[in-house]
């Protein structure tokens, strides 16, 4: 019981719902409606679709939600970087890309989970299945050209939509904690399903949960009175919105649009971290001129390489001290982190040189490894390189503070090392 209480979340507080839940989760679920009706209308137009599709992508996410959410305050629905990652695919393959490309999402974030990362057509759309064949100018396109067609977006538009999801759910779990792979699921779900009437891509939007949370929000349930109303809508008043101004949507989504750009952000960058305002720089101008996929692809690369070239290049001092007692000097060098592959050949460099230059090549040369906690086996290899090296010319190496776990697994390659706990032992040794 448990375990369904964990994947059926709503087990937990339909039991205890009462009037005072009905009322804020009511006036929550109908304020949000009146918000994500403009919004879905807005954001079929940006993806290159006709609006209502936008509204197709709006009423899903709630009913699913209600039954699979763990986050009373969460809306999951169209959104600008979802609307906007789908117009580079509808702009030459038509709605039925977008409704593959919503039900490959759902595949790609049901995986991550299961491993542990203007006119308007009136009606409701009856369900069917998402297309796996496509027709464009009179040519069939099979599944496997379509998935080749789209390419780097079976993956970035899960990513992004898996990244936003956590995003927005960590902002409004009010330290209670949230599980990830939960709220992954759902996603993917509300996805998959939504591709069976047609929706485009979605993901959490964080203005519409914004005011979830201070519309007085109790439950999941304001999300199924959400659905609920934009099924009305479309059942409806889709007649009418054909007359609402392109002008009026396009304020919508610069309002939405506006609040999400974090001015504030450049300035504290640039005090703390430069190096972190280059890679906001570098992904910011590549989606703006070479697209979003590749944009915010180029971006994390560039992230990655930094903290690559970081891990690769770590602190090590290198400084003179005295034994204790007898005040004979030594070269003490201290690395400030862990001995890995990216890492060991910079150390093992900046070790040698200070035995030749620091040391003369006759000094000892103590290596503090209490920031050690790890090797891998170059890193091994290139120690055991580093030991010879100055055996041969016949310079003491001595390591202080290593830590067991690590002195065994050298000792299984080399039975020579031996590491002390304090430089009295070193000196002694001597």
């Amino acid at each position: 019981m448990k375990t369904l209480k964990k994947k059926l979340p709503c087990l937990n507080w339909i039991p205890e719902y009462d009037l005072s839940c009905l009322v804020g989760d009511s006036i929550a679920g109908l304020t949000v409606s009146l918000l994500i009706i403009p919004q879905a209308l807005a954001y079929g137009l940006v993806a290159g679709l006709p609006p209502n599709y936008g509204l197709y992508s709006a009423f899903v996410g709630g009913i699913i939600y209600f039954f699979f959410g763990s986050t009373n305050e969460l809306n999951i629905g169209p959104t600008a970087i979802m609307s906007l990652m789908t117009y580079q695919y509808t702009s030459h393959g038509g709605a039925d890309y977008a409704v593959l490309l919503c039900f490959l999402t759902g595949v790609i974030e049901l995986i991550a989970a299961i491993v542990n990362l203007g006119k308007v057509e009136a009606g409701i759309p009856s369900p069917e299945l998402p297309p796996f064949s496509i027709t464009i100018n009179n040519q069939t396109m099979s599944f496997e050209e379509t998935i080749k067609d789209i390419g780097l977006g079976v993956i970035m538009v899960p990513l992004i939509g898996i990244l936003n999801d956590v995003a927005v759910v960590s902002s409004f779990s009010k330290g209670n904690g949230f599980d990830i792979t939960q709220e992954i699921t759902v996603l993917g779900l509300i996805n998959i399903i939504g591709s069976f009437f047609r929706s485009m891509p979605t993901t959490a939007c964080f203005s519409r949960t914004a005011v979830n949370a201070t519309s007085g929000v109790r439950t999941p349930a304001a999300g199924l009175l959400t659905g609920i109303s934009v099924l009305i809508a479309l059942a409806v008043l889709t007649p009418f919105f054909r007359y609402i101004p392109k002008a009026s949507l396009a304020a919508v989504i610069i309002c939405a649009v506006l609040q999400m750009i974090d001015y504030g952000i450049v300035k504290p960058l640039w005090k703390t971290k430069k190096l972190e305002l280059l890679h906001l720089i570098v992904t910011f101008v590549a989606c703006l001129f070479i697209g979003l996929e590749w944009g915010i692809l180029l971006g994390i690369t560039v992230n990655l390489v930094c903290m690559l070239f970081k891990l690769a290049t770590p602190t090590v001092s290198v400084d003179h001290a005295n034994f204790p007692q007898s005040n004979y000097p030594f070269v003490l060098v201290t690395p400030s982190n862990g001995m890995l592959y990216p890492s060991s050949m910079h150390i093992r460099t900046v070790i040698l040189k200070a035995g030749m230059k620091e040391g003369n090549g006759i000094l000892p040369v103590v290596v503090d490894c209490s920031h050690i906690v790890d090797f891998d086996y170059t890193s091994l290899k290139g120690l055991i390189g580093m030991m010879d090296s100055f055996k041969k010319s016949e310079q003491p190496l001595i390591f202080l503070n290593m830590k067991p776990t690590i002195i065994s697994r050298v000792k299984l390659i080399k039975d020579e090392i031996t590491s002390y706990d304090s430089l009295e032992q070193v000196e002694n040794k001597l």
